[in-house]
């Protein structure tokens, strides 16, 4: 398409960036409204080169349209100076423009960009990627080994190259009593690890000692997990147990739940637990696989039957159904010795209302009365023999709740008002010194009587 050029009296080319449009048949289309005249400037303006006009609907081919090599002029030449109108000069307005007249081409239409094909889209998205990974491993690699692993136990984590490298490291600094080194291995610390220490594998070991460890081939294995199966002896007890293990960002292999939680917060309730000599702190806490001795610091009591806990590996241990809490000897005679001061002190009221569960209401169904502050209580013989050998039942509960066996029935006597008269009289059926519970669980331990 060829632009109109403006004749030599005072008509012009239009001016760059203004768009000229064919007149459409039957009429005349008017030209935009012009900008307004820019005032000139003192130094001259550069030439600027021209956009091309605004070409009608269809003057360029499709999107997607790759015009050959060579079809156009390339882009980018300057125009020499005095090839355009001056800036700010002003077209002829109204009627057609001239059509025919020499002048300046205007430039082709500027040829349709190549899309990019899809595997230079995917070329360049994988690319981008790609580079967003390497960062990220760049960054991982970087802060893994200036962080490592913290704790109390401080344990700085270690590579492996393998699986089967892995739980064999693991299990030769469990032997070691090397806790720093055992938790290296774990993928995560556990958080509790006041007994992941060297005292407590070293007093594991002294109990019995892990010997003889051979790990066998990996199995269910892929690329990025694992199980192994180790061998080895605690003590005398010969041990088989499966170890799982993970491939971590870096490529070293990782053990997962290398310990084993053990739990106090039924069996042991209210009291204090040491396992192998330390406290522990809270209901549970975690272990290496090993020996352990559990024990109780609270006043008065002490743990009996199997007190010694093997633990074969991750999460198999011996059940604590065969470890039990009750009173030590000290603790049985003050057990005893509250009971009997209380009993006592139930016997020698003279009132209608007595403790230990033995207060009456003094009147019998056909209208007898016994005068309140006559009365007496009486233990038999038989219910004195339980009482002073009083023995606790075994709890299922709180062991700081102690609960003992029935006593026996009281006799109960005194003086009655019957229509006015009164006189010595007794109860056929008097109340009984039931089950005592003392709860130990208080600094001053206290007695009441459970129906």
């Amino acid at each position: 398409m060829t632009a109109p050029e403006t004749g030599s009296s005072g008509e012009h080319q239009p001016a760059n960036g203004e768009p000229n449009e064919a007149a459409a048949p039957g009429g005349s289309t008017a030209l935009p409204e012009p900008p307004q005249p820019q005032p000139q400037l003192q130094e001259p303006v550069p030439p600027v080169p021209p956009v091309p006009p605004v070409a009608p609907a269809g003057a360029y081919p499709p999107a997607g349209f790759v015009a050959p090599a060579g079809a156009y002029p390339p882009v980018g030449p300057v125009a020499p100076a005095g090839a355009y109108p001056p800036a700010g000069s002003i077209p002829p307005t109204g009627g057609p423009l001239p059509t025919g007249a020499p002048g300046w081409q205007a430039p082709p239409p500027a040829a349709a960009k190549k899309r990019l094909g899809t595997g230079a889209l995917v070329g360049i998205v994988g690319g981008g990627i790609g580079l967003i990974v390497i960062i990220a491993l760049v960054v991982a690699f970087a802060i893994v080994p200036a962080f490592g692993r913290s704790g109390s136990g401080g344990g700085e984590a270690k590579s492996a190259g393998s699986a089967t490298e892995l739980v064999q490291g693991y299990l030769k600094a469990v032997a070691a009593s090397d806790a720093d080194t055992a938790l290296g291995y774990l993928e995560d610390e556990p958080e509790n690890t006041d007994l992941l220490t060297d005292k407590m594998l070293e007093a594991s070991n002294k109990i019995a000692p892990i010997t003889g460890i051979t790990v066998g081939k990996p199995k269910k294995a892929d690329k990025y997990s694992s199980e192994v199966t180790a061998k080895y002896k605690i003590g005398q007890r010969s041990v088989s147990s499966t170890y799982r293990a993970y491939r971590g960002s870096g490529g070293e292999w990782e053990l997962s739940g290398g310990t084993t939680d053990l739990s106090f917060d039924y069996a042991f309730e209210g009291l204090d637990i040491t396992v192998n000599g330390v406290a522990v702190e809270g209901d549970s806490a975690d272990v290496f696989p090993g020996s352990y001795e559990l024990a109780t610091t609270t006043k008065y009591f002490q743990l009996t039957g199997k007190t010694t806990v093997v633990v074969d590996g991750p999460n198999e241990f011996d059940t604590l159904g065969g470890t039990k809490a009750e009173l030590n000897d000290e603790g049985l005679q003050a057990y005893r010795d509250i009971v009997q001061k209380a009993v006592a002190g139930c016997l020698a009221a003279k009132t209608l209302e007595a403790g230990c569960g033995l207060s009456i209401s003094g009147l019998d169904s056909d209208g007898t009365q016994m005068v309140d502050g006559t009365v007496t209580r009486t233990l038999s013989a038989e219910g004195q023999a339980t009482l002073a050998g009083l023995t606790p039942r075994d709890s299922f509960s709180n062991p700081l709740h102690v609960t003992g066996s029935y006593i026996d029935a009281v006799d109960v006597s005194g003086e009655c008002v019957l229509n006015g008269d009164r006189g010595p009289c007794s109860l056929l059926v008097g109340p009984s010194l039931k089950s005592p519970l003392v709860d130990f669980s208080t600094e001053t331990p206290t007695v009441r009587w459970d129906e």
